[in-house]
Order: C-alpha cells, then sequence, then structure tokens
C-alpha cells in the first residue's frame, strides 16, 4: 500500500495545515491512505479532542481515504513506528514548509531517518512548500481567546461551517470570560468564590 502520515500538534488545526492535507493528496494522488496524528499537548487551553472534532470537518472535503488518529505519543514517533511495522507498505510523510526556518526546522525532525535509512527504506520525505496561505496556530490561538471571532475564521479553510468550528470552543471561551469579569487587574484581585461557584458548581 501507499500510505501518506502527517503529525503535528494542531492546537488548532487551521487553513495551512488543510491545504498541507490537500495538496498532499493531490502529489501522490493514488495513496490508498492518509494519516494525520493530531498531538496530545494542551496549547492555550486547546485540547486534542477539540483538534481531531476540527479535523474530522477537514475530512469531508479530503476524501473517505483520511483516517485522524489521537496521538498517544509525540506525532513524529507514530510516524517511524508505522514505517516500521508496516515494512511492505511505500510511506510517504508530509511535511509543509512556509520559509527558510520551516526548512531548517523540517531538517532537524528528519535527521534521525537520514542517519538510519536502512532501519526505514520505506520512509519518503515529501515536503510541501506554502503557496501563499499565511497563518500561524499562535495567531489562530490568540484570536480565539481574544474573543475575535472574525480574526478566528480567517484561520479556517472555506470548506468548513466556521460557526460550527467556533462553537466547539465555547466552553472555554465562555470560562474565561467569566473569569476575566471578576478579575481586577489594578488591584490583583480575583473574586474565588464567584469563580468557583460558576467553574464547579456540583461542590457548592
Amino acid at each position: 500500500m501507499k500510505v501518506g502520515v502527517i503529525g503535528g500538534g494542531f492546537k488548532p488545526p487551521h487553513k495551512g495545515h488543510y491545504e498541507l492535507a490537500k495538496r498532499a493528496l493531490a502529489q501522490v494522488p493514488d495513496l490508498d491512505k492518509m494519516i494525520i496524528y493530531v498531538g496530545k499537548n494542551i496549547r492555550d487551553g486547546i485540547d486534542q479532542s477539540q483538534a481531531v472534532a476540527i479535523w474530522s470537518h477537514y475530512k469531508n472535503s479530503l476524501g473517505s481515504n483520511v483516517e485522524i488518529i489521537p496521538a498517544t505519543k509525540p506525532p513524529i514517533g507514530h510516524v517511524y513506528s508505522y514505517a516500521s511495522k508496516n515494512p511492505e507498505d511505500q510511506v510517504y510523510w508530509f511535511l509543509g514548509a512556509r520559509d527558510e526556518e520551516d526548512k531548517a526546522d523540517i531538517a532537524d525532525r528528519t535527521s534521525y531517518l537520514e542517519k538510519n535509512r536502512e532501519k526505514y527504506p520505506n520512509l519518503n520525505v515529501e515536503v510541501i512548500e506554502s503557496t501563499g496561505t499565511d497563518v500561524s496556530g499562535t495567531a489562530a490561538r490568540k484570536a480565539l481567546r481574544a474573543g475575535d471571532k472574525e480574526a478566528f475564521f480567517q484561520a479556517l479553510p472555506d470548506v468548513v461551517d466556521k460557526d460550527k468550528v467556533y462553537e466547539g470552543f465555547a466552553e472555554v471561551l465562555v470560562d474565561d470570560e467569566f473569569i476575566e469579569r471578576f478579575y481586577d487587574h489594578e488591584e490583583m484581585v480575583l473574586e474565588e468564590s464567584m469563580v468557583k461557584e460558576k467553574l464547579y458548581p456540583n461542590q457548592f
């Protein structure tokens, strides 16, 4: 089989990530399946389950041969493990590059492979260079935490229901906004009892 793999934190998965997957599928059109490994770390309140949910929205446009898998270890570890455990498969590891810094990062991430090529003869690195989709996870998280819905929408591809994606973060946003309403930035006073009653009603 020909299998594509993409791994990352994806907090959140944005249109740059979507374009990477879309172009990867076009670059190797006869892939039997594409596996996307989603990291388990939490970034600014965005967790793995939320990232997986967004990728599930994207999957509707990418195709039925795409599998979204929650990673149980660093995604790069899953890439190497899959190639090692499936020596009969030709595995294509797709990595996106926006600039020279990204290319340097790719060289670093694949250095182990280059030094141990005999262990992974079936693992092929495919670099997909950006075509102008300039968006970052940091900017998307910043927009989300600021409650800037329109800025967050700009980080998403047009193939999804953006309102539905945004709603997936509603609980986190409500909790953050509630805390901020009772936080005095000048006097550094937090009304803990009111916040706890809101966040943990079953304990009061």
